[in-house]
């Protein structure tokens, strides 16, 4: 009996220990780390629920409007398809449309609107930048909430899509609960990874 309760222990010590690293890692990753402006912005896209933006999409589109227009060189890949049932547009559709209401060009704009996931975002779009530049040849930063930066960074990473990330600042009140998701995700990945299988 007592060496159960050693071992509910440690394995709770262990637990904890994982769930903190990976919350320092998540902090760690909230900057960013694009120095020059890039040849391509990928803008993440985010859940569209009752076909409405919500607050965490709205601050990335807003971010990504910003940046676009301070570095009118840059070209923005919006990203994201038809990921919820009632959705009746892709993401990316809705992102580009928004950000032409703030003043980005459309011929600035290249579509990435098939993808389902973030792993799916990175790899359609490296697609679709490497047809237009060549491969592997362009400079690419993506954009997205700054607690989602370090876990979409290491898919890119594990997809040797070389990118840097740009920080969208998340809704005050869904901080916390996200520090804990992507913490909890994180432990999901290396769960998924120690058995053989592809993050996605």
């Amino acid at each position: 009996m007592l060496v159960l309760k050693i071992l509910v222990v440690f394995f709770v010590f262990i637990f904890f220990v994982i769930l903190t690293r990976n919350v320092c890692l998540v902090i760690k990753g909230t900057k960013g780390n694009t120095d020059e402006a890039p040849d391509y912005l990928m803008i993440l896209g985010y859940r569209i629920l009752n076909n409405t933006i919500d607050a965490t999409l709205r601050s990335r589109i807003d971010a990504a409007a910003d940046y676009l227009l301070k570095h009118p060189a840059v070209i923005a890949v919006p990203c994201g398809g038809i990921t919820q049932k009632d959705q009746k547009r892709p993401e990316a559709h809705i992102i580009a449309e928004e950000l032409i209401k703030k003043g980005v060009s459309e011929d600035r704009i290249v579509l990435e609107d098939k993808s389902k996931t973030t792993e799916e975002n990175f790899i359609n779009a490296k697609a679709i930048i490497d047809r237009r530049s060549g491969e592997n040849t362009a400079k690419t930063a993506f954009i997205s909430s700054e607690l989602h930066l370090y876990r979409a960074g290491r898919l890119a990473k594990e997809l040797d899509f070389k990118v840097t990330s740009l920080p969208a600042e998340s809704p005050s009140d869904v901080k916390v609960k996200n520090y804990l998701r992507e913490a909890f995700i994180l432990m999901y990945m290396d769960a998924k990874k120690l058995g053989g299988r592809k993050n996605g």
